[in-house]
């Protein structure tokens, strides 16, 4: 890696994707932490919030069943693909102090959060999956979740500056008797 000395005032994203102290990356504390708050907000504010105001909707234009199962699940969407990676985050993220950026430094889309979602499927068998994606916080460099490798997305404290420009590699990773293959960014000396 450059020496303090000799890095660009700017790092031009351009030119490759950012490399940030490992300090900078996330690890499996504010993970926790980041699950538990939004969590906590998903399950005592969003879900009973939307389910009456789908009841009471419902009920005045007489078409319940049509909205008591999309509104929550829209706005739990909306608070875990569109609010988090917007620059109000979500609450989360601001108690945490993070937020996520694609592998390139740029804040992701919908549609990558949305994926981003999609790649949690060890979470579908229950805490165990849960434990599995926490634990694979410190089995890489980067110190991200399995999901978050898959999106290629990471999360970055919130005043998280690039220090030098990498490149991508693919690397293939197997852990608990998990095998992906996910993008990582290296040192440039480190790909040569």
């Amino acid at each position: 890696m450059a020496s303090a000395e000799h890095l660009p005032a700017f790092v031009n994203p351009i030119a490759g994707p950012p490399i940030y102290r490992r300090e900078d990356y996330v690890g499996s504390v504010r993970h926790l932490l980041i699950f538990v708050i939004d969590g906590a907000v998903i399950l005592f504010f969003l879900m009973p919030l939307t389910m009456m105001f789908a009841i009471l909707a419902g009920s005045v234009t007489g078409t319940t069943t049509l909205f008591i199962p999309w509104l929550p699940l829209l706005c739990i969407w909306a608070y875990l693909a569109v609010l988090k990676p917007s620059r109000y985050r979500s609450l989360g993220y601001w108690a945490a102090d993070t937020r996520i950026v694609t592998i390139h430094g740029k804040k992701p889309s919908p549609f990558r959060m949305t994926l981003r979602l999609l790649w949690a499927p060890f979470w579908w068998n229950g805490f165990l999956g849960f434990i599995i994606d926490l634990f694979w916080t410190s089995t890489n460099r980067e110190r991200q979740m399995l999901r978050d490798l898959l999106a290629e997305t990471r999360l970055i404290r919130s005043k998280a500056k690039p220090i030098d420009i990498g490149s991508t590699t693919y690397v293939m990773m197997t852990c608990l008797s998990i095998a992906v293959m996910y993008t990582e960014i290296r040192e440039r000396s480190e790909s040569n």
